[in-house]
């Protein structure tokens, strides 16, 4: 397995909503990284901030967490700080990821397993659907004609998807110049193999 040069990580948790039924995603850039909320059923919300190691641990401390929530322009409109508690707060690696090979005897690989992308790219829902509807048409093949083409060319899909992204996802953090000199901006702003 691959992962992208430098580790990502996403501190998350669920929390009350500031609105009552609204399930909107915010996403907002600050210079150590970037925010993301979501509406959830009942009046619950989904927050995450995506940042480099060192300042994950800092903000897995509850009151620099709050801190820094606060400082966001748009973010803690959407969440209530009084929800949060030290206990709630989860960390998860979410370094992109690939497979060299994606399949091999008896094997095959979908979804986050063949191919985890940036989550600011929008694309893993997408990715877990494709992978998986192409991923059991080669299975169906491989099993019931005895043909491996299929697993060929979904090895070979999966390739062309990680080359696509890898040459546009930086443009979606270099669309963001406020912070270029900040560590994690300049991490993401480059290029990726």
């Amino acid at each position: 397995m691959f992962q992208d040069t430098e580790m990502r990580l996403c501190l998350r948790f669920t929390l009350c909503s500031n609105n009552t039924v609204d399930t909107r995603s915010v996403v907002e850039a600050v210079p150590t990284g970037w925010w993301y909320t979501a509406g959830l059923p009942d009046k619950q919300r989904v927050l995450a901030f995506f940042s480099l190691p060192d300042q994950i641990k800092i903000l897995r401390d509850k009151d620099h967490f709050i801190s820094a929530l606060k400082e966001t322009i748009h973010i803690g409109h959407w969440c209530c700080p009084e929800s949060i508690s030290s206990s709630s707060l989860q960390v998860t690696d979410a370094t992109g990821s690939y497979l060299d090979k994606v399949f091999g005897s008896r094997w095959l690989a979908v979804g986050n397993a063949a191919l985890s992308l940036d989550p600011l790219s929008s694309q893993g829902i997408y990715n877990a659907i494709y992978t998986c509807l192409r991923g059991a048409e080669a299975v169906k093949a491989a099993l019931i004609a005895n043909d491996r083409s299929l697993l060929i060319q979904y090895g070979e899909r999966i390739k062309s998807i990680r080359a696509a992204y890898c040459s546009g996802a930086s443009g979606y953090y270099q669309q963001e110049p406020r912070w270029a000199k900040q560590p994690f901006w300049i991490a993401h702003q480059n290029e990726r193999r």
